[in-house]
C-alpha cells in the first residue's frame, strides 16, 4: 500500500504512451494536471470521487467533474439504511485515503470506504490525454464507468472503446474544461476483454486541422479525422479483482 505521489494525477507512477500522433493542444490541459479534479472534497488521492450530497449511490462512480447530468444508466439506488444502523460496507482491505498500483492500474479508497480502480493515458509531452476509472457494485454486480476524452472531440459522434475482439460505442454525455466526459455502464464483455488484452483502444472523431494538417481518409467527412488513444491494460485484472474483494 502506498499513498499517491501528487494529489495532481489520478495515478500515481504510471507510464503510459498515447498511440495516435495528437498535437499537444489536444492532449488535456495546457497545465499538465489532471483532466478530472475534485472540487472543495478532494480526496487525498486525487481519484475522481466525490461526496454525493444526498448520500445516496455510494457505489456509482459519482461526477468527478462537478455540475452536468448524472450517468446516462446509473445503477440502482440501494435500499435506503436506517440511521441507527451502520451501512452493510466490507471493510476495505485499503485504508481510507490509500491508493495501490497493480501494474498501470490504481485502486483508490476515499476514508467513507469508496473505492475504485483507474487507469490513465499520459502523451509524449506529460499531460494526462485520458482517464478512464471504474466503480463496482456489489448489490447488484454492475460495474460502472467515467471516462474523460481530450476537448475538441466531436461530442455528437461520441466515442468508441476497442480492446481485442470487443468493440462498442458509447455517447459522450458533456464537455467541461478537464475534457469531455463519457459515463454509463460497463457490459461484462468489455470487463472480460480488458482481463484479457493488452491495451485498449479509445477512437473519436476530431477536426483535422486539430489532429492534422491533411487531407481526410477515405471514408470519413473532409471535416473530420480520427484520434485514436491506447490504454494500457497490465494489471487491470489484478485490480479490479481487488475492488471486488474490497466492495464484495
Amino acid at each position: 500500500m502506498q499513498k499517491s505521489r501528487s494529489s495532481q494525477v489520478l495515478v500515481a507512477g504510471l507510464a503510459f504512451v498515447a498511440a495516435a500522433a495528437i498535437p499537444a493542444s489536444l492532449y488535456g490541459q495546457e497545465s499538465g494536471g489532471p483532466m478530472f479534479s475534485t472540487p472543495a472534497s478532494r480526496s487525498t488521492t486525487g481519484t475522481p470521487i466525490l461526496t454525493n450530497p444526498d448520500g445516496t449511490r455510494k457505489d456509482q462512480i459519482i461526477d468527478s467533474a462537478g455540475g452536468g447530468a448524472p450517468a446516462a444508466t446509473p445503477t440502482k439506488p440501494r435500499a435506503a439504511v436506517p440511521s441507527s444502523a451502520p451501512p452493510p460496507r466490507k471493510t476495505p482491505t485499503l485504508e481510507g485515503g490509500a491508493s495501490k498500483t497493480h501494474g498501470a492500474w490504481s485502486l483508490d479508497c476515499l476514508k467513507d470506504g469508496r473505492c475504485q480502480i483507474a487507469g490513465q493515458t499520459v502523451s509524449p509531452d506529460g499531460k494526462i490525454s485520458l482517464v478512464l476509472a471504474l466503480a463496482y457494485d456489489a448489490g447488484t454486480g454492475a460495474t460502472t464507468m467515467q471516462m474523460a476524452v481530450p476537448l475538441g472531440v466531436f461530442v455528437a459522434e461520441g466515442v468508441t472503446i476497442a480492446i481485442g475482439d470487443f468493440q462498442s460505442h458509447f455517447p459522450i454525455s458533456r464537455c467541461l474544461y478537464q475534457g469531455c466526459i463519457v459515463d454509463g455502464m460497463v457490459p461484462p464483455e468489455m470487463i472480460e476483454a480488458m482481463k484479457k488484452e493488452s491495451r485498449a483502444t479509445v477512437i473519436a472523431k476530431a477536426p483535422p486541422q486539430i489532429v492534422e494538417k491533411k487531407p481526410a481518409k477515405a471514408g470519413e467527412r473532409p471535416n473530420e479525422a480520427t484520434v485514436k488513444i491506447e490504454l494500457i491494460l497490465d494489471g487491470f485484472s489484478a485490480a479490479y479483482a481487488a475492488l471486488r474483494k474490497d466492495e464484495g
